[in-house]
């Protein structure tokens, strides 16, 4: 019965984003952002205008959010996967976006045009957002973003703040379940039109809630809650000497703290990045853009071990991780007014090196075990240009842009174990031409049709390449690695009346050179990487453990072919003066195609994306001061690995929240994720597995002075 249940509610999720739409309407557009210019496609280009599949979130649909996160915010978001226990719940190795059902770390996501991609992981540094300072996030689907080279291939995410204003200051708080506080503020300060400067400051603190479910807890005494606490401190000057130049400069320190579900294995993480961007405006409609950025990380993690054999539990493994990205960007664009056409031309370079060292132990007493530490630096150089032609005589925009990729990786391994020592090094080049073809043709003042052809390339990180990690089991680096290379198509038509806005979009990709992992295929390559057998715990294995073997560890390879296809339904749909519905589904058919290293996952769904998604949200606003919103998102089963192995069955998550202005300057609101407290697990494979926010209250208030 609850089969048929879930069936029902997913099949009317999707009906209702096709048959919401009012196609008889007038022609007046239903989306009030069409005229936002997306700054993530680097061309300036208008929402209404863009060939891609294109979503912008707006400061009014954050405030109605019942999210606390900014990744929390996005899984609602079509084509955007994402687990349902929150960032600070989450090692910050897993802390990773996939698009399209493409795979983890094969997404950018920018803030302000700045990489908030992890420089080492490819995960996202989800705890720099300040969401007391989003604008608009701009969500861009597909590879046909590869303008921006390396990571892209699912699409692009941009985070944008807010314009720093006149004298203006912000407070906000809130308190709510788990023990849970959030406190930001922050102060704009105008000397003038010209010269502006804000601080900013956001703290963030939990006890948490208990990841692992309790029939699989192991060692009830040091399994923790996932407790967490974040601070943020920004300051941002905005510059502009003359009307024809403009500049920002902002410096910024972030810090991440985490019990990772265990007295032994705590995550400590800190950032300071500094970054400037200019905007000169040449003659006529010339304009040149320049960004420079460097970001440092210093990441200290552990691991731990328990087993029936072991007690007690310890910190089997400590990893000590520094690592930095420094980056440049110039883009000159022009309008070419006699020949309908735009034009962008650019370059960029970013350069991200760091070290692991992890220091690995035997037992409670200390007992070291052998040491494996990598240093790595990978260098990526871009040129490209864009060219944008509106026609005349037909309703037809063609954009055409090629760019040219250079990837460089360097760096060392060294491998101790039981008192040896190797050292190796490793130098490698590839480059990539990556062509992109996409137009837009209105049928009629509220009909469109737009497709894409693309090709993109992503690099493995430096994690695969040099950082061996493990607890119970061991994932050896492998610097032999190459860049994954994509080609894909979308083809989307676009509906717009008075009162409703649809998309639906059409995507094939197919993924070469796929890097994933596979399991040691020898004991001869087992013993290779990991010592002798008869040495106790080495990568793990532990010979006195029943079931344990030397086959449970692998190792990152690139084997073979992946294709992700699929239908994304979006619909904004406002049914009169006071209430909106906003609903999107995906389907998402995501597989490998080849594997010479793992034959039995060849034809099976990708592990973590469900073949169906579903999102729908109903807004209530009666007037200026007073909005209230319910929303339901389900996702269906789906396998935590490529194998098929380990299930992660479907749910639905009903969240809800409100908001009060007790006048101009002063708002209160509350919201509520899993209002209906369901258990679910959102991730994970052999016990333990994760489980899905509980129910979570919360309550606070926003003011300007």
């Amino acid at each position: 019965m609850q089969a048929h249940a879930n069936k029902f509610f997913y099949v009317a999720l999707v009906l209702g984003c096709i048959t919401s739409t009012d196609l008889l309407a007038e022609s007046k557009p239903a989306d009030q952002l069409d005229d936002v210019v997306v700054s993530a496609s680097r061309s300036q280009t208008k929402l209404e205008d863009m060939h891609l599949s294109t979503t912008v979130i707006s400061r009014e649909d954050i405030k109605n959010s019942p999210a606390q996160t900014v990744d929390q915010l996005l899984k609602n978001i079509p084509g955007i996967n994402l687990t349902d226990v929150p960032f600070y719940a989450t090692h910050p190795t897993g802390q990773s976006i996939s698009m399209r059902g493409l795979g983890n770390a094969r997404a950018l996501v920018l803030l302000d045009g700045i990489p908030l991609t992890d420089a080492f992981y490819g995960t996202v540094q989800w705890h720099k957002v300040q969401m007391s300072q989003i604008e608009r996030i701009e969500v861009v689907r597909g590879a046909g973003a590869n303008l921006w080279g390396n990571l892209a291939l699912g699409g692009v995410i941009n985070i944008v703040t807010k314009g720093i204003g006149q004298n203006a200051s912000n407070a906000a708080a809130s308190y709510g379940s788990q023990n849970t506080s959030t406190v930001s503020a922050s102060k704009d300060i105008a000397f003038n039109e010209q010269y502006k400067m804000r601080l900013a400051v956001d703290h963030f603190n939990t006890d948490g809630y208990m990841l692992t479910p309790p029939s699989q807890i192991l060692d009830k005494t040091h399994t923790v809650a996932s407790a967490a606490s974040a601070i943020n401190g920004s300051a941002t000057a905005y510059l502009a000497p003359s009307s024809d130049l403009k500049s920002v400069v902002r410096l910024g320190w972030h810090e991440l703290h985490e019990t990772n579900n265990s007295t032994f294995a705590p995550n400590d993480q800190y950032n300071w990045n500094l970054s400037a961007s200019v905007t000169k405006t040449l003659d006529g409609s010339a304009k040149l853009d320049a960004t420079a950025w460097k970001q440092n990380t210093d990441f200290e993690t552990r691991s731990s071990r328990y087993a029936a054999t072991i007690n007690p539990s310890y910190t089997s493994t400590l990893y000590t991780n520094p690592y930095n990205d420094v980056g440049t960007s110039l883009v000159l664009s022009d309008q070419f007014k006699s020949l309908n056409t735009g034009i962008e031309v650019g370059t960029d370079y970013r350069k991200v090196g760091g070290s692991n060292l992890s220091t690995n132990y035997s037992n409670a007493a200390g007992t070291l075990n052998g040491t494996n530490f990598g240093d790595g630096s990978h260098t990526f150089y871009g040129i490209f240009t864009q060219a944008k032609w509106h026609s005349q005589a037909l309703p037809l925009d063609v954009t055409l842009s090629l760019r040219e990729d250079i990837w460089q990786n360097n760096g060392t391994t060294t491998d101790t174990k039981s008192g040896n020592t190797t050292t190796s090094s490793y130098d490698t080049q590839k480059s990539m031409l990556n062509p992109n073809l996409s137009s837009k043709y209105m049928l009629s003042e509220s009909a469109a049709i737009r497709g894409a052809a693309y090709r993109g390339f992503h690099a493995p990180g430096l994690n695969n390449m040099y950082r061996t990690f493990g607890g119970s089991t061991t994932t050896f680096s492998n610097p032999n690695l190459i860049p994954e290379t994509l080609t894909g198509f979308e083809f989307g038509l676009d509906f717009r009346s008075s009162r409703s806005t649809t998309k639906v979009t059409l995507f094939k990709n197919t993924i070469n050179d796929l890097i994933t992992t596979r399991y040691f295929s020898s004991t001869a390559e087992a013993q290779a990487k990991c010592g002798a057998t008869t040495a106790t715990n080495i990568c793990g294995y532990d010979p006195n453990q029943a079931g344990a073997s030397l086959y449970q560890n692998k190792i990152y390879t690139n084997a073979g072919k992946a294709q992700s296809k699929g239908i994304e339904l979006e619909n904004i749909f406002n049914i009169n003066e006071f209430w909106s519905l906003n609903s999107n589904a995906v389907l998402t058919n995501s597989r490998i195609l080849e594997s010479s290293t793992e034959p039995t996952s060849v034809g099976k769904q990708i592990g973590r994306v469900s073949p169906l998604t579903a999102f729908a949200g109903l807004t209530w606003q009666p007037n200026s001061k007073l909005s209230a919103h319910l929303e339901v998102r389900g996702n269906q089963h789906r396998w935590d690995d490529n194998k098929h192995i380990y299930a992660n069955p479907g749910y639905a998550v009903v969240n809800a929240s409100g908001s009060y202005a007790i006048n101009k300057s002063t708002q209160v609101f509350v919201s509520v994720v899993n209002l209906l407290d369901q258990s679910y697990i959102a991730s994970g494979g052999a016990a333990p597995q994760s489980l899905g926010m509980p129910l979570f209250a919360t309550a606070g208030f926003k003011t300007q002075f």
